[in-house]
């Protein structure tokens, strides 16, 4: 199973690659790698980045929207695919003026998950 990376820099699929030798400082010093999280719970910590979104945070919001996205789409969920990718959009097109938009999507991808469609 893939690991996955979460910190306030970067949300995604643990991308380094597994060598042998390791030179002096190059591990880290914590270890930031784990599994993905289930999708109600990715889906709750969105919502929570949307409510207290600024221009400073939208990065990081997207990059857990597209976590999102490809849990969903591996779950087959796939209506709940289509208002994360409407949130998405939203949030891309106008930013974090859209947070309440981009909310709304998300409350119904959050209904849909827990349908499973």
């Amino acid at each position: 199973m893939a690991k996955w990376v979460d910190n306030g820099e970067y949300f995604g699929l643990d991308r380094r690659q597994r060598s042998r030798v390791k030179l002096f400082n190059e591990r880290r010093r914590r270890d930031q790698v784990g599994d993905l999280p289930p999708l109600g719970a990715l889906l709750r910590r969105v919502r929570v980045q949307m409510v207290t979104l600024t221009p400073d945070s939208c990065p990081h919001a997207l990059r857990l929207l597209a976590g999102a996205i490809s849990e969903a789409n591996r779950l087959g969920y796939r209506q709940c695919v289509t208002s994360l990718y409407d949130a998405d959009r939203a949030l891309r097109e106008t930013g974090s003026s859209a947070a309440m938009t981009a909310d709304a999507h998300l409350l119904k991808a959050m209904e849909y998950a827990g349908q499973q469609r």
